[in-house]
């Protein structure tokens, strides 16, 4: 890639608010490529401080997505704000597990995916009203700049 369409690229990622994201069938090995791409666009946002943070909750939410959703399908939206990121995903299951109250069994094999993502962010929580159909996992992230 030459480096004028580099600079161009970088520039339109650094001027992207939101950023979305659609998924269709999203796979596994396709989660290490998005949570590099969600690290460089907070790098470009000035909010690299939290990124280890919000590629963590991403990561869970995008597993839970592949393991619960029967499409595998979702949308990833990230936003900016004065006081940090916002992160999204949007699926179209419309079952909403119970976000834990208490830390989960870490000798299970499940169950430690939302606990966590609630304990690396900010806030966390389900906004049924925002979509067609199905259920938005949201996770805010405070970030000084």
């Amino acid at each position: 890639m030459d480096s004028a369409l580099a600079l161009e690229i970088t520039q339109a990622v650094k001027e992207a608010d939101p950023l979305v994201v659609p998924m269709p069938g999203l796979r596994r090995e396709q989660v290490p490529s998005m949570r590099k791409a969600v690290e460089h666009v907070l790098d470009l946002w000035g909010h690299g401080l939290r990124s280890r943070d919000v590629t963590t909750v991403l990561s869970e939410l995008l597993a839970n997505v592949i393991e619960h959703v029967p499409s595998s399908s979702c949308t990833l939206i990230l936003e900016r704000y004065t006081w940090g990121v916002r992160l999204k995903v949007d699926d179209d299951c419309t079952l909403v597990p119970d976000l834990p109250l208490h830390e989960p069994d870490l000798d299970s094999d499940s169950g430690r995916g939302l606990w966590l993502a609630a304990a690396l962010s900010d806030d966390l929580f389900f906004d049924g009203y925002s979509v067609r159909r199905g259920k938005r996992v949201v996770a805010d992230f405070r970030c000084a700049k």
